[in-house]
């Protein structure tokens, strides 16, 4: 499953310095925006209703059931055909898998990573989708975490859930 999803999108400021930004370069206020504004018509998905501010970009919360995780993103520069573009990254991270221990049994423990993975992949479809049917977001890159934290950015899929 890729978590990590890079894209070039020029709808979004990544030219003017607003005063609210913690850090100069924090941009993706409106892109976060514009995520609640589409996940809200998601079915089954809720997204808190304001984003919050860290150093490096923004969090978006997002919960479907009882399962919660969030959305972060920045901007980012994307390699394409073209040469590099101003872009955009986003990564989704949900609760870690729990392991059996004394006070979680090996079914219980089953239970509850397969609901944390099946939540994952909701989420990742639909906010694929989302991006994939908005016509000024374009060069939609899907990486696995471990692939993109060591900078290997050629094992991209167009899908999160596609494998290489």
């Amino acid at each position: 499953m890729k978590t990590y999803v890079a894209f070039v999108a020029d709808k979004f400021n990544q030219k003017e310095r607003l005063p609210s930004f913690i850090n100069d370069d924090n941009f993706g206020e409106d892109l976060a925006q514009w995520i609640i504004a589409k996940l809200s018509l998601a079915d089954d998905i809720s997204a808190d209703p304001d984003p919050l501010q860290e150093d490096w970009g923004w969090l978006v919360n997002v919960s479907v059931g009882q399962v919660s995780g969030h959305i972060g993103l920045g901007a980012y520069q994307v390699e394409t055909p073209e040469g590099v573009k101003d872009g955009w990254m986003c990564f989704l991270e949900m609760p870690k898998n729990r392991k059996p221990s004394l006070l979680l049994s090996k079914a219980e423990s089953g239970e509850y990573n397969s609901r944390i993975q099946k939540v994952s992949e909701k989420i990742l479809r639909d906010f694929n989708a989302m991006l994939g049917n908005s016509p000024s977001i374009s060069q939609i890159r899907c990486h696995n975490e471990a692939d993109f934290m060591t900078g290997n950015e050629d094992d991209w899929t167009a899908s999160p859930l596609d494998q290489n």
